[in-house]
Order: C-alpha cells, then structure tokens, then sequence
C-alpha cells in the first residue's frame, strides 16, 4: 500500500494541474493529500482502499482530460484504471456506475457532435468497447475465480454460512443486496447525525481500522469543508461545471452520498476514504481559480495550514503514539516479512491470544481445526463470532477445519470445556495435529486427556499425525 500511497502524489498534482493549478501549489495540495492520517495509515497496512481510490481518481482523470481535448487513447486508459478498482473490492462497481453516468451527462451536454455524426459516434463505440475489454481483462480474473468457486461473479459476497463455516444459501447479488439496504436501512440517517464528530475525529483514538473515527484530518477541517460546499454548489453553477475538475467531485459526492445509505459500522470510513483526497483537490483548484492564493497573507494562512496538518499527522501517527511500544523492541529486531502492522499496531495492545502471532512458523502442511460458535462464554467477549483468516498462510495452502462447538463439546459458562466423542473421530479420521480452542480475543480451557495444551488456547492431539 506504500506505493500506492506514494503514487498519490503525482496522481493528485495531475489532477489539479488539469484544472490549472500552478505546479508550486500542485506540489504542496498532493503532499497535504499525502499526508492524510488515512492515507499515512493505509500506506504502511494492508487495507486496499488506496488501491481503489487510485484507480478511481486515476480513471476519473483520464475521463476528464477526454471531456477536455477529445483524445480517444485516454479511454482504453481509464478502462484499465478501472478494471484495478473492480480487481480490488465489491464496492468498485458503485463508483464505476456513478462515474459513467456523470461522465454520460457531461460527454452529451459537452461533445454531442460525438452523438449525432455517424462516423464519430462509431469510433467512440469501437473505443468505448475496446475500453471496457481492457477493463474486463485488468480485473477478470478474480471474477472468472469466484465464477468457477462460488458459481457467481461475486463470490461469497451475501454469502449464508451455518456456524460450521459450510455454504447454506448464497443469498441475492451484490447489486441487489444494496439496493435492499438503500430501500430499508436508516444508514443514511446515521452517517448523517456522525459526519461531524468522525470528520473532526474527536471519537476515538486512531486505530488499524479507524474505529469510530474518518482520519480525515485537520486539513479536511481546514480545506475539505467548505470545498463540499463549492462543490454542491457547483452542480447548480454552469462556470463551476465547465471545470475540468469537477466530473471528477461530481463523482466523489455523489459516491459519498450513496455509499451512505449502503455502509454503517465502526469502520465504515474506510470505504469512504477517497472523499478527502477529491476535496483537498478541489480546495486547491477553487483557492487558486478564485485568486485566493495570490495575496501575501492568505498566501501565509494557507501555508501555515499545510505545514500544521502536515506536523500534527506525523506527531498524531509517530511511534510510540501509533505503534505498539510494548512490543517495539521485538518488532525492530524481526526479518521485514514478519513487521506486520496487524500484530503491532496501537489498536492490537489488546489482548489476543499469543499463539496468533506464530501461525506464519506452523508449517502450511500442518492442518488445524478451531471451534466455531456464534455465540460467547465468557462475560464481555468482544465479538461473538468467529476469527477463521489468521489461521491461513499468506499463500492460503493450509487446510482450516471449523467445528461447530455444541457438537464437539460440553461447555460451561466460565469458558471451561469437556470433549464429547465426535471430536477425537473428526481429528483422527482427518488426520489433524492442531486444534484452537479461541474464537476472537479468548480461548476455551478444555480438558482432555487426549489433547496436549502447548500454549493457551493451542492443543496438540497425538493421535491426528
């Protein structure tokens, strides 16, 4: 995600040089886009929301500069910067949907000679085609994947599994899903009554996941806000909308606002994470179209505001603020591969049960079997499902078993356990070594004869090799 992060920047002054923008002040709007706390964090994760918003911003750009000069190469260009988006997450399409159709309303009202002269309106068709073959070639594979595995394109998006982990229903498409949650939910209603307090994240701490938070920044306070002014406005205002920018924030509001009515949870920011690099870009476009930054002391002010963001984002994100110092030490002296920011962030000072951090020395040939329950025993259990992904290797090699905790044991309410005779049957009969007895953040006591407890919550059963 650092490259992504880094590509930001040139990405951004793109963007805000189309629209005019001298370079000095392109340089200096893409580094404080840079310097978002959700872009720094992202940057050194593994959240692919970057990738996304690249590709988004990236195809955005090309479609504008087409509205611009009418250069038929930017298309198969944007057709392969979104097929990376729809490669990376089940919410590209929504994005891709709204930018097509802004870009529809505007190639009409702007270019419609392209329409109505036959010849022209044939190479736009044979470009528009080859854009989307590209698109479809960038991003196929993974949905020829989830074609072959899940029958479906969307793979187990909506997907109904029984507490065991197996494949109940598959539950309706992902367009549809979404369209069910825009007619039902009161989503938008609770994003709304929380855009202030995430905006100016005064919630929560910052976390891996943004929890509670947006990471937006003191620059989105400072800029971003009243750039969604302008740019609401600008759909009212035909100067604002000649802008090369502002297919480009057309597209990220009108995103925002459906993704609203889709998305509420902790961490829903995340997804959301593309409206503060647009806006930023267009305060840049708007203070310097407007003359804003040619007088001596709005001059200052702006740049007092950049480099304040841009220091309090780095003492906000610094170790030990951000990063786990209880664990730093340990993190510095271990290989690159095994820095993982999952293990060592500040958000996972809570407990988690320490053989979680070893399964990358589990052989991958080694299976292992955990208990599945939606359910908790023990008082204030941080989630009532169950974690199954870190059990895998990175290469995703490794037989996982889940085992539905009613049918394989007898449990109390303080978490201790009995084995019931169907679980010695299932570890023999496939040959598994390894059995987990922890959910989320802890780990059932089991007692049994049978199976060694190599370290809490890890158990070694002899008779599965």
């Amino acid at each position: 995600m650092l490259l992504w992060a880094l590509l930001l920047v040139p990405t951004s002054i793109a963007v805000l040089r189309q629209s005019g923008v001298s370079r000095p002040w392109a340089i200096k709007f893409a580094v404080l886009i840079f310097f978002l706390p959700i872009v720094l964090m992202q940057g050194v994760t593994v959240k692919d929301h970057l990738g996304l918003n690249i590709g988004l911003v990236a195809g955005l750009l090309f479609l504008a500069e087409f509205l611009k000069d009418k250069q038929y190469r930017l298309l198969p260009l944007a057709g392969a910067a979104f097929g990376l988006m729809l490669g990376y997450k089940i919410a590209a399409p929504i994005h891709i949907l709204v930018a097509l159709l802004v870009f529809s309303v505007l190639l009409w009202s702007r270019q419609r000679a392209l329409f109505v002269d036959k010849q022209q309106r044939l190479v736009l068709l044979k470009t528009v085609g080859v854009s989307a073959v590209i698109m479809v070639m960038v991003s196929g594979y993974w949905y020829l994947r989830n074609l072959l595995v899940y029958g479906r394109l969307q793979g187990a998006y909506g997907m109904q599994l029984s507490e065991a982990g197996e494949r109940l229903a598959s539950g309706n498409g992902v367009l549809d899903v979404m369209a069910t949650k825009i007619e039902t939910s009161g989503h938008f209603t609770s994003n709304l009554v929380e855009f202030f307090p995430r905006v100016f994240d005064y919630k929560n701490y910052y976390g891996a996941d943004l929890v509670v938070i947006s990471g937006y920044g003191p620059q989105f306070a400072a800029f971003g806000l009243l750039a969604l002014v302008v740019a609401i406005a600008a759909f009212f205002n035909a100067r604002l909308r000649q802008q090369p920018i502002f297919l480009i924030s057309a597209v990220a509001v009108l995103s925002f606002v459906l993704l609203m009515f889709v998305n509420f949870n902790a961490n829903s920011y995340r997804i959301l994470s593309f409206f503060p690099i647009v806006l930023l870009a267009y305060a840049g476009v708007q203070l310097f179209s407007h003359g804003m930054l040619e007088k001596k002391w709005n001059i200052v002010a702006v740049n007092s505001l950049i480099l304040i963001s841009m220091v309090w984002s780095l003492l906000i994100l610094s170790p030990p603020h951000y990063t786990n110092h209880l664990r730093l030490k340990e993190f510095v002296s271990l290989d690159a591969g095994q820095r993982t920011s999952a293990n060592y962030s500040r958000w996972f000072i809570v407990h988690r049960p320490d053989f979680y951090r070893l399964m990358d020395d589990i052989p991958v040939g080694e299976s292992i079997a955990h208990v599945a329950y939606r359910g908790s025993y023990f008082p204030r259990e941080s989630a009532a499902d169950t974690w199954r992904y870190l059990y895998m290797d990175k290469h995703w090699q490794r037989k996982v078993y889940s085992l539905h905790l009613p049918e394989y044991f007898d449990c109390q309410k303080n978490g201790r356990c009995t084995t019931k005779p169907a679980l010695m049957t299932f570890l023999r009969e496939n040959k598994v070594s390894l059995l987990s007895s922890c959910k989320v953040n802890r780990c059932l006591k089991i007692k049994d004869k049978s199976l060694f407890e190599v370290m809490p919550g890890l158990y070694y059963f002899q008779g599965g090799a």
